[in-house]
């Protein structure tokens, strides 16, 4: 199944409905709605996990509880759902909309209500989520592939980047161990189809440039990237502790940051956690792999990096990345785009 807005069709798995999508796209949205966004394999479940923590800890230091002052601290907050997914489900997913209501299911609405706010992780594009159902072309950028909503769209939204290439390799062990739409082809064949977007979320590039505008000119955005987790994960938990204007103390943010190293996350019973319930998987598959930057280097050579950048020098990346950069001349836009132009640089090995 396909569908598109923008004129750029983005496929589907089978677990999600054209239907679906437009719930998705119009569910009014609210000031404390977060919204983790990516493209696959880029970082979604591991900021899913971060930002619930952060949410629980400022919930416990609101009613006067720290997570320090259990002996068992750094584990307190992980312990606090059985699955990522119970207060941050995946968004575009049939099962959790009730088509004759038109909106979410009950249990996700119940689990919201407990949380004190909607959570949700979505691989949608930009321009298919909901941003107060006001959306408006930015008419002052030609080279702006989708719509942007204004500052004042109330919802916040996190959006993850990965390494491209990196990202297509997890991608491929992805789809080849789960069950629905799961690929059956070799590593090679799969590259030519992810780099054509003949495979469920279409082309990265797409998704990148669909979320480019928003990011350069909506202060509703915050844009992460796996490779700045890997390198400065207490760093960009502030970052992410500020853009979201919760109160989680010094003491609080250093007790959970063991809870978000992959090692721990993957450690005894945590990593049932984490494996996505929305599709089924291959016996002995585990969703997080490595958490590792450079993981494609296995299995990419130059004759594949020449063909994605070319593929990039085709989509214009790096100039329709620079021309909605244009204007903007603040030190958090600026780091952004050189976060996104560094996306689009294929090296050589």
């Amino acid at each position: 199944t396909t569908t598109h807005y923008d004129t750029k069709p983005m496929p589907l798995l089978p677990i999600t409905s054209p239907e679906t999508v437009k719930l998705c796209h119009e569910l009014p949205s609210e000031p404390s709605d977060i919204f983790i966004c990516s493209y696959p394999k880029s970082g979604t479940t591991w900021t899913q996990h971060i930002v619930l923590s952060l949410l629980l800890a400022a919930d416990k230091q609101q009613n006067g509880i720290s997570t320090s002052s259990s002996s068992s601290s750094s584990s307190v907050l992980i312990e606090a759902y059985s699955h990522v997914s119970d207060y941050a489900p995946f968004y575009e997913v049939d099962a959790h909309w009730d088509l004759d209501e038109r909106n979410l299911i009950q249990d996700i609405r119940s689990r919201h209500e407990t949380l004190g706010r909607r959570v949700f992780n979505t691989h949608l594009r930009w321009e298919m989520l909901p941003h107060n159902n006001n959306n408006k072309i930015n008419k002052n950028n030609n080279n702006a592939q989708s719509t942007t909503a204004q500052d004042s769209c109330s919802a916040k939204y996190i959006y993850i980047v990965r390494s491209p290439l990196d990202t297509c390799v997890s991608f491929y062990h992805h789809l080849s161990n789960q069950i629905e739409g799961r690929y059956e082809d070799t590593f090679e064949t799969f590259y030519t189809d992810w780099i054509r977007g003949d495979i469920a979320f279409g082309r990265w590039v797409d998704h990148v440039l669909s979320f480019v505008p928003a990011v350069a000119r909506n202060s509703n955005v915050l844009l992460l990237s796996y490779e700045n987790l890997l390198n400065d994960l207490a760093g960009e938990v502030d970052r992410i502790v500020d853009f979201l204007g919760i109160d989680v103390s010094d003491a609080d943010r250093r007790d959970l940051l063991p809870t978000f190293a992959f090692d721990y996350m993957k450690s005894g019973d945590n990593l049932a956690k984490f494996q996505p319930k929305s599709v089924t998987w291959r016996d002995g598959f585990q969703f997080l792999r490595k958490g590792v930057s450079g993981d494609s280097d296995a299995l990419m050579n130059d004759v594949l990096r020449g063909e994605f950048d070319a593929m990039l020098r085709d989509a214009e990346f790096q100039d329709r990345v620079s021309a909605c950069f244009d204007g903007v001349d603040d030190d958090p836009c600026l780091r952004n785009k050189k976060v996104i132009l560094e996306l689009g640089t294929v090296k050589p090995k």
